[in-house]
C-alpha cells in the first residue's frame, strides 16, 4: 500500500512540473484588473498624452516608439529572451508560421540596452504571481534614421507590423541561435505553451508621426552633374511646421549667377524628398520614386511637411554648357498616387480624360 501511495505521489509531482510554463507569456492585463500601465501595454508610437503621462518616468517623447510588456516570469531554468525586432510594412503569418525575414519591405532593429528604460522584476498583477514589467523606448531619431529611411514613404496612420527575434536561455546561458520564424522557436524546446509565441509576431503598430511642430524646410541649390557642388548656401525656413502642413512655396530662378563661382547657371530640374532620405549623388538618382522630380518649367514647389523635415533641391547647369542631365526623362508618379479615368469610345485618336491625384 505504501509503495502504491508513493507511486501516486510521484505521478502527481510529475504532472505538476510539466504544467509549469517554460517561457514567459504576456499577461492580458485588462482581464486581471491591473493598473494604467498594464491597460496600455503593447507597442505604439507615443502621443502627446504619453509624453505628458510617462515623460518623467520613462523619458518618452512624442513620436518615440513606446513598448510596454507585462510578462510572466519563467519557473524553470530554460526560458527565452528578446534578441531584437523586425519591422515590416506587411504581415507574414499564415498557415501556422510567421516569416518576417521573407520578401517585402522590412527593417531589423537590434536589441539596444539603452532602449530598456524601466524594469520591475517583482511586478504585482492582482491575483497572479511572478511577473515583471519591461518598458522599451525607441527614440524618434531611430524612427527617422532607420525605420522611415529603410521602409520608404510611410503614410500617417499606416499599419506596420512588429516581429520579435527570440533567443533561448538555458540555465542562464544564452544560446547562439537567434530565432526569427515562429516555427523554429516553437520547436526549440519542449515548451509548456508553444502556441504562446504567436503573440510576438505581426504585432500591429499604427504609424503616428507625433505631428510635432518642429519640422524644418530646407532649400538647396546644387550642380546637376555633381550634387556635392554647392552653388549657393542652403536656406532654412525660420518657420517650424507640423507634419502634413503645406510649407512656404520654394521658388527657383530660371537662371542666376552663383555667388560662389561667379558663373551663370540655368535650372535643369528640382526634386522634393523627406529629410531622412539621403540625397542622390547625380541627376540620375535625383528623382527616385516617390520623391517627385519636376523639370525646368516648374519654378515653384510647395510640398506638405514630412516627419524629419523636407529638402527641396534645385539642380542647375552652366548656361552655356550642354547638360548631360535630362531630368524631364525622370518624372515619377509616387507609389501612393491614384490614376483614374475612363475610355469613352474605342475610336482611335479620341482624347481620354485622365486625372492624376498626387501629393506635390
Amino acid at each position: 500500500m505504501k509503495k502504491f501511495l508513493a507511486y501516486i505521489l510521484l505521478v502527481v509531482i510529475l504532472i505538476s512540473i510539466s504544467a509549469v510554463p517554460m517561457g514567459s507569456d504576456i499577461v492580458n492585463a485588462a482581464e486581471n484588473g491591473a493598473g494604467e500601465e498594464e491597460e496600455k501595454q503593447g507597442i505604439r508610437f507615443a502621443s502627446a498624452a504619453d509624453e505628458k503621462n510617462y515623460g518623467n518616468k520613462y523619458d518618452v517623447k512624442e513620436g518615440d516608439i513606446l513598448y510596454i510588456a507585462i510578462s510572466q516570469k519563467a519557473a524553470s531554468k530554460i526560458k527565452y529572451q528578446t534578441a531584437g525586432w523586425i519591422l515590416r510594412k506587411d504581415p507574414t503569418c499564415e498557415n501556422g508560421n510567421c516569416t518576417p525575414m521573407g520578401a517585402g519591405s522590412k527593417v531589423e532593429l537590434p536589441k539596444n540596452p539603452n532602449w530598456l528604460v524601466y524594469t520591475d522584476d517583482e511586478y504585482e498583477v492582482p491575483g497572479k504571481k511572478m511577473h515583471r514589467m519591461d518598458v522599451y523606448r525607441i527614440p524618434k531619431k531611430v524612427v527617422q534614421d532607420e525605420i522611415l529611411a529603410k521602409l520608404g514613404d510611410i503614410q500617417e496612420n499606416e499599419m506596420l507590423y512588429l516581429n520579435t527575434k527570440l533567443q533561448v536561455v538555458r540555465f542562464g546561458s544564452p544560446q547562439t541561435k537567434i530565432h526569427v520564424e515562429l516555427s523554429t522557436i516553437k520547436n526549440a524546446e519542449s515548451w509548456a505553451n508553444p502556441n504562446g509565441f504567436r503573440q510576438f509576431y505581426d504585432q500591429p503598430l499604427q504609424f503616428q508621426s507625433g505631428k510635432g511642430g518642429n519640422q524644418k524646410l530646407v532649400k538647396r541649390i546644387r550642380l546637376a552633374s555633381n550634387q556635392s557642388d554647392v552653388l549657393e548656401n542652403d536656406w532654412e525656413d525660420p518657420k517650424e511646421y507640423r507634419v502634413s502642413d503645406p510649407v512656404t512655396p520654394v521658388v527657383f530662378k530660371d537662371t542666376f549667377i552663383s555667388t560662389k563661382t561667379g558663373k551663370e547657371y540655368k535650372l535643369v530640374c528640382s526634386y522634393v524628398r523627406p529629410g531622412y532620405v539621403p540625397s542622390g549623388g547625380s541627376c540620375g538618382t535625383a528623382g527616385t520614386a516617390p520623391y517627385f522630380t519636376r523639370d525646368a518649367s516648374t519654378l515653384s514647389r510647395q510640398p506638405t511637411m514630412s516627419l524629419g523635415g523636407i529638402l527641396v533641391t534645385g539642380l542647375y547647369k552652366e548656361t552655356d554648357v550642354r547638360s548631360d542631365c535630362n531630368c524631364s526623362q525622370a518624372i515619377f508618379i509616387p507609389e501612393q498616387s491614384t490614376i483614374g479615368g475612363k475610355v469613352e469610345t474605342s475610336k482611335i485618336g479620341k482624347k481620354v480624360p485622365v486625372q492624376i491625384k498626387m501629393k506635390e
